[in-house]
């Protein structure tokens, strides 16, 4: 999570939402002194490679911290079920699709903060990669009065719907059912 000082807010960093865009703008010492944005760890992600690194984790109790002193936190969710799929293209030569969503349960996801998730005050949401994100991208440049630069690097064509049976549907709705229900009051993400 990314503590940036100067517009008291905090960035919850979760992966496969868009979130290396933002990061690469946030650490740029064009854009910010390195004071004026905290990284903060849960000291649970594992390894510090670009997939895992500290970034993506959530300090509840700093995140709260933070609320208390007036900080807005912010984060991007995705689509769930496309969420999947884009986690699957990570590793896709090792696994089909199938074997992926059965083992999803391995896979560390940061979404919501787990035991507050009332600690969001603002979700941006998106279904459509190209459309939405666009949307994303062009709200945290309203804030930071800079261009960001989108960076896009999914190669997959077509809809991620067809790779879905009902059972491995089935699957992602448990998963995720947390942040389908924060969400609904604003938005109901639909498959």
């Amino acid at each position: 999570m990314y503590v940036v000082h100067p517009h008291r807010m905090i960035y919850l960093a979760n992966p496969r939402t868009g979130s290396m865009t933002l990061r690469r703008f946030l650490t740029d010492p064009e854009n910010f002194r390195p004071d004026e944005v905290e990284i903060v760890s849960d000291g649970k992600s594992p390894g510090t490679n670009h997939m895992w690194g500290e970034h993506h984790g959530i300090d509840e109790k700093v995140l709260s911290l933070y609320i208390d002193r007036g900080y807005k936190a912010v984060c991007v969710m995705r689509n769930p079920w496309d969420h999947a799929v884009s986690w699957w293209q990570l590793h896709k030569d090792k696994h089909t699709f199938e074997e992926f969503i059965t083992n999803f349960d391995d896979i560390v996801l940061y979404t919501l903060p787990e035991e507050q998730p009332h600690l969001v005050q603002l979700m941006l949401l998106y279904c459509n990669t190209m459309v939405d994100f666009s949307e994303f991208v062009s709200y945290f440049e309203s804030i930071f009065r800079k261009s960001i630069g989108w960076m896009h690097n999914s190669d997959r064509k077509g809809s991620y719907r067809d790779l879905y049976t009902p059972e491995l549907k089935a699957i992602i709705d448990n998963r995720y059912s947390m942040d389908i229900e924060a969400c609904r009051p604003h938005y109901n993400f639909k498959f």
